[in-house]
């Protein structure tokens, strides 16, 4: 099978793990609360290995208090069945109650497939350890993987057809740190006894989501086998300055299964009311007629762009957004300066408006600024002390 010689994301062994010791006369260790079962004294002697953690690695600690949340997590999908898989959540309730950090994901059509990564509680930044569990007939089957971050898993899992691969599965996950909206793309095989997940796509051979943003698998066509749509922040236009009031330029990127994994499909700008008017400018100033006058609701817009010479305006750091109002990123309304840096002396009201589905510029009007509201472009950062500034 494809991929299966690859399987940087398996670790590489399992762990047996002894039941936690109790006192002489069956009653419990003093640090173990009367009235618990087994799964919650499993629950807290993991917390409390993890509580002594010192490394961000997976040492034999972290291994044996991993190993034990397995053991909460099997016990209660057993009580469950196969059948019984969609209250499966019900467990993390239970270890939340005790302070451990644990999430998991199912397939919402296939509840029977299920993915369980344990953090450590105390240290956001150190090893995670992730569980696949899944049902083949009456037996639950699990195998544990490594994640590039683990945080917020999203799931598809969906039917082949082939005997050599019967399911398939891909997850996205995103950093325990850091930019939380960076993530990762993986795709596995399950084999052909459904017994092991083989790796088709992993860090270091995936697909390049584009950057940090937000995922989704949908069927876009239909057919039972789920695309991938990746919505990211687009490479900055240069002449704008970069700062809280700048509205995003969005990229989205379809991408689709193939024997070889999922592959870019198609990739566009999100047309919002801001991306439009960029789009205008860059027409402007390449002497794009056409295409400059297909994004204004009138001709006299046109005519006002060419009269205020706004295409002549694209050195870098020649444009600066005003602060919009409350809630309002992708407003109808934006209101820029704009000029030669470093001085931007001249202001611009941009009106924007829905036409059949399109954004359009729909009005220009010029504004008078003060001097005190002239705002330079913005400078390179000062080196840091103790550094060369060469």
């Amino acid at each position: 099978m494809r991929g299966l010689g690859a399987l940087a994301l398996a670790l590489a062994c399992a762990v047996a793990f002894a039941a936690p010791a109790h006192a002489q006369g069956g009653r419990p260790a003093p640090w173990q609360p009367a009235g618990l079962d087994s799964t919650r004294l499993w629950a807290l002697e993991a917390r409390m290995l993890l509580d002594q953690t010192a490394s961000d690695s997976v040492g034999p600690n972290e291994s044996r208090a991993f190993g034990l949340l397995d053991r909460v997590m099997r016990r209660s999908f057993l009580g469950l069945g196969p059948r019984g898989m969609r209250g499966a959540r019900g467990v993390l309730a239970v270890l939340d109650s005790l302070k451990l950090d644990v999430e998991m994901e199912q397939d919402s059509d296939l509840p029977q497939f299920c993915v369980v990564t344990y953090f450590n509680p105390k240290f956001a930044g150190y090893a995670a350890w992730t569980s696949l569990f899944w049902w083949r007939g009456d037996e639950l089957i699990k195998q544990s993987i490594r994640l590039a971050g683990g945080r917020n898993v999203q799931m598809k899992v969906w039917w082949t057809g082939y005997e050599l691969g019967p399911y398939e599965m891909a997850l996205i996950d995103y950093k325990r740190t850091g930019n939380s909206r960076e993530g990762v793309f993986s795709m596995l095989r399950l084999s052909r006894r459904a017994d092991f997940w083989g790796a088709v796509q992993f860090p270091g051979k995936t697909i390049d989501l584009g950057g940090a943003g937000l995922a989704r698998f949908v069927d876009l066509d239909s057919d039972g086998v789920p695309e991938l749509a990746q919505w990211t922040t687009s490479e900055p236009d240069a002449r704008f300055v970069q700062d809280q009031n700048l509205p995003p330029v969005l990229s989205e990127r379809i991408y689709r299964r193939t024997d070889d994994g999922f592959r870019l499909l198609d990739r566009r700008t999100v047309p919002t009311p801001f991306a439009t008017f960029v789009l205008f400018l860059r027409a402007l100033e390449t002497g794009q007629v056409a295409l400059a006058r297909s994004l204004v609701s009138s001709p006299p817009v046109y005519t006002r762009a060419q009269t205020l010479k706004l295409g002549t305006f694209h050195a870098p750091g020649s444009w600066r957004a005003s602060e919009p109002a409350p809630g309002a990123r992708w407003a109808e309304s934006m209101r820029f300066q704009y000029g030669t840096p470093p001085l931007l002396g001249k202001g611009i009201d941009v009106r924007m408006k829905e036409i059949e589905g399109h954004w359009l510029v729909d009005g220009l009007t010029a504004l008078a600024l003060g001097p005190a509201t002239r705002k330079p472009a913005a400078k390179p950062a000062a080196p840091a002390p103790g550094t060369s500034g060469r």
